[in-house]
């Protein structure tokens, strides 16, 4: 197991902790928010730079999609008793799907 594999699960529990606050604080949603619509938008100028002749909602759409999909194991492995490796594979695989429609 590499180093990171045995920080990332030795750290589990203060991070299902720090997820706990975060979820309970009540001014959680407008943090989450400001932080996922600044990420956002970096990612779409991004975007922007990559995919030409797309509107702003577009590309805006397609970042948060990107964000979510990225997330998406790694929310699992934090909330359930996954292995990281299985966390990792499944935000990969849904970035790889996500990949698709941005070939089209």
């Amino acid at each position: 197991m590499s180093d990171f594999m045995q920080a990332a699960t030795s750290n589990r529990e203060e991070l299902l902790i720090v997820l706990e606050i975060v979820r309970t604080h009540p001014k959680a949603g407008q943090i989450q928010l400001a932080r996922m619509s600044e990420a956002r938008s970096h990612l779409s100028e991004l975007l922007a730079m990559k995919i030409e002749n797309n509107s702003p909602l577009v590309l805006d759409i397609l970042a948060e999609v990107l964000l979510f999909s990225g997330w998406t194991g790694i929310l699992r492995w934090l909330k359930e008793s996954i292995e990281l490796q299985e966390a990792f594979d499944e935000s990969w695989e849904a970035l790889g799907e996500v990949t698709k429609i941005l070939a089209v």
